[in-house]
């Protein structure tokens, strides 16, 4: 762009009104450029924080659901290893069953009740990791 055919020449030199217009409007260009650029930073900054605290929170679901997953096998373990005790030790015949034997029952089933539990609170937990990671 030549400076010849973007003012017009005047006596004494380019005309003072269309050089002020000119300054004016490039300095409002300037200041939408500057407020744009202002706000896009404070967005990158935003979305640093967030993307800090989503992997936070990230590192922390695994955690739980990897705490979660050892719990299930210990529980699994504890209740193949119950499952196969009252397999070995059944009730006694004459219909009445020890003490021992109802104790034990009862333990399945609450390691049973236990199990479950934390099966469906790791599902949970994936569901909420999965929506995450999809957030991102």
């Amino acid at each position: 762009m030549e400076n010849s055919k973007l003012f017009q020449v005047c006596e004494q030199g380019y005309n003072c009104s269309q050089v002020d217009e000119y300054i004016a409007a490039v300095k409002s260009e300037y200041k939408k450029l500057y407020e744009y650029s202002k706000k896009l930073d404070i967005s990158v900054k935003e979305l640093r924080e967030k993307s800090a605290s989503v992997v936070e929170e990230n590192e922390k679901l695994t955690q739980q659901s990897a705490e979660r997953e050892k719990k299930i096998l210990e529980l699994e373990t504890a209740l193949s290893k119950a499952k196969g005790v009252t397999e070995k030790a059944p009730a006694p015949d004459n219909g009445e069953k020890s003490a021992e034997y109802e104790a034990l029952l009862k333990s399945v089933s609450t390691m049973q009740i236990l199990s479950e539990e934390v099966v469906r609170e790791n599902k949970e937990l994936r569901a909420k990791l999965e929506a995450i990671k999809a957030g991102l």
